[in-house]
Formats: structure tokens, sequence, C-alpha cells
């Protein structure tokens, strides 16, 4: 049942506990609040003080929610794009890539929204790689205002919130930016990213469509 939020309170000195589940969601909470819990093909309700380690636990397999903004798809798409494989600084965006058809879009897309062109480098002297870099005020202000002024490094990638509360298509853009720089598929579909914050909102993200995953950690090497 939907609900509009009409208070919310802070109790001092309660216990914290974090919960998190076999598929990687996590959640603070304090132990008086409930969850539903499965006991013997039965679904009950329990206190989070009660639970105990590998207790089968309910959680959605679908978001359903009443987006906030509609944004624009194109927009969207570079900002999966950047996330991925850009870099934002408050003088200046670059993308480094050597896929032909995705820079070909990220370069159209931008001279479409902010008409401003790209310089394309080489990014190595032995590499496929092209270095695009941008350093016009008005599409680096759009990007700064949605990051809340924050640089953008692979350990703190985020999610822009205009993008958690967007429409679904304006959303599937944005994974599909994200997932064409930085997916893999082999048995799965498989996103990989220094940044626990942006897995875990990937994943949030995806539930808005249905699409269960899992998280877990890994070791990478780039060189």
């Amino acid at each position: 049942e939907e609900k509009k939020i009409s208070k919310f309170i802070k109790r001092d000195g309660e216990e914290i506990f974090n919960i998190k589940t076999r598929s990687g969601k996590k959640v603070k909470a304090t132990g008086c609040h409930p969850v539903m819990v499965f006991d013997n093909g039965i679904l009950r309700s329990i206190l989070i003080k009660d639970l105990k380690e590998r207790e089968v636990i309910a959680t959605p397999r679908r978001i359903y929610t009443h987006p906030e903004n509609k944004f624009d798809d194109e927009k969207a798409r570079i900002l999966g794009y950047l996330i991925g494989d850009g870099t934002i600084r408050k003088d200046y965006v670059r993308f480094v890539n050597e896929d032909k058809e995705i820079l070909d879009d990220i370069l159209s897309t931008v001279k479409n929204n902010f008409n401003v062109s790209s310089k394309k480098n080489k990014y190595r002297k032995n590499s496929e790689a092209i270095d695009l870099i941008w350093w016009d005020k008005n599409f680096i202000g759009w990007l700064q205002e949605l990051f809340n002024n924050k640089k953008l490094d692979s350990g703190n990638k985020h999610v822009p919130d205009k993008i958690l509360s967007a429409n679904l298509s304006a959303v599937s853009n944005f994974l599909a930016g994200l997932f064409d720089t930085d997916g893999s598929v082999s048995k799965g579909v498989e996103y990989c990213s220094k940044s626990e914050m942006l897995t875990s909102q990937v994943q949030r993200l995806l539930l808005r469509f249905g699409i269960i995953s899992n998280v877990k950690r890994r070791l990478s090497y780039a060189s």
C-alpha cells in the first residue's frame, strides 16, 4: 500500500543493525524495525533484533515508482557513457573508448544537445582507444550540477538523483550507456565497478525492470 511519509524519527542510543542479503542488498535499521521472513513455508513478521543469520527474508522483485521527472533519453545515455569511461572535472570532461559506434554516438549526442564539438586524440601510441575532451562551460556546468560539483573518480562514481527518480525510458538509456562501457556478457550479463555505491544503485535501477541481480566482490587488474 502506497503511503506518504509523514514523519521521520531519530532515536538516540538505539543499536543500529546492518543487514546484508546473499544477493548483495544492504540496509541499516534499528532493532525494532520489522522484516518479513519465511518460516516453514509461512510468511510472518519479526523484529530485526530477533533476526538470525541465514533466515530467508522477503525483498522486492520489482520496484514500482512514480517518476518525478522526465529525463531526456540522449542525455541519460551520455551520463551512462561518462560514468563508465569518463572523467568529470571542474574545467574539462574526458571520455576514452575504442568502440567506433560508441564514440560516434557520444560525439553526435553531445553535439546535438549542447552544440559543442570535442577534441579527439589518440589515447596512447600503440592503443586503438580514442581520447575525447570537452572544455565547454555549459556542458561541464550541466554535469557539475547533476553531481553536486564533485569530481568523478572510479571510487566515488554514483548515479545522479535525477536518474534514480527518472522515467523508465531514460533509465534504460542510462543503463545502456553504462553497460556499453563497463559491462560484459559471458554466462550472464555483468557490470563491474570500484564504487560500492554505484553497484548498489545499478542493482536498484535494474529492479525497476524486474531484473534481479547479485553483487559480489572480485579482484580486478587493469594495465
